[in-house]
């Protein structure tokens, strides 16, 4: 038996139909799919898992910064929102991938922890949004130096004037890094 994935193509524009081709199509038609939590949860578990090993990497080597439980749940909930963020843009709409706000996780983890914590978590989030985004190589590099740019930005800022400047700073860098990887 044949499987067809979504993007194969089937048909070619200007040939002519052949008894193949409909029975290619045929046998595309008769495929079953899976039910939606069936895909979701093949998409989201092993995310999960790597993300809970991080965190217990993080409560034993890193256990100065995490003296408060919400410490934790913060990063897992962030991680865990990028990552639905994702899922439902790549489903559902067809925009590009360069617009999940990647850089968000570095802005938010520095200025709440440190710098340390915030490079793993960013590179840990740019896995996992490569990952839904069918590993696509230039994306991986876009979301490690716009993740490392929010980085940079939320060290820089300490005020909120400050902070709202240096996003703009990193909107214009990330357009010249997207048209880069272009």
């Amino acid at each position: 038996m044949v499987f067809y994935q979504r993007g194969d193509i089937l048909l070619r524009a200007g040939t002519l139909v052949s008894r193949v081709d409909i029975l290619k199509l045929e046998a595309c038609n008769s495929q079953k799919k899976l039910p939606f939590w069936a895909s979701a949860l093949g998409t989201f578990l092993p995310l999960l898992i790597l993300t809970l090993l991080f965190i217990i990497y993080l409560s034993h080597f890193h256990t100065y910064t995490f003296s408060y439980p919400q410490n934790y749940v913060f990063i897992f909930l962030t991680l865990l929102i990028l990552m639905v963020l994702t899922k439902l843009t790549t489903l559902f709409t067809s925009f590009s991938g360069y617009l999940i706000p990647i850089s968000m996780v570095g802005i938010l983890i520095t200025s709440i922890m440190n710098r340390r914590i915030a490079l793993i978590t960013t590179l840990l989030a740019a896995l996992y949004v490569t990952y839904l985004t069918n590993f696509q190589m230039p994306l991986f590099v876009f979301y490690v130096v716009s993740g490392s740019l929010g980085i940079w930005v939320g060290m820089r800022a300490h005020k909120r004037g400050n902070l709202f400047l240096y996003s703009l700073l990193l909107g214009g860098i990330n357009v010249v890094v997207f048209l880069c990887c272009q």
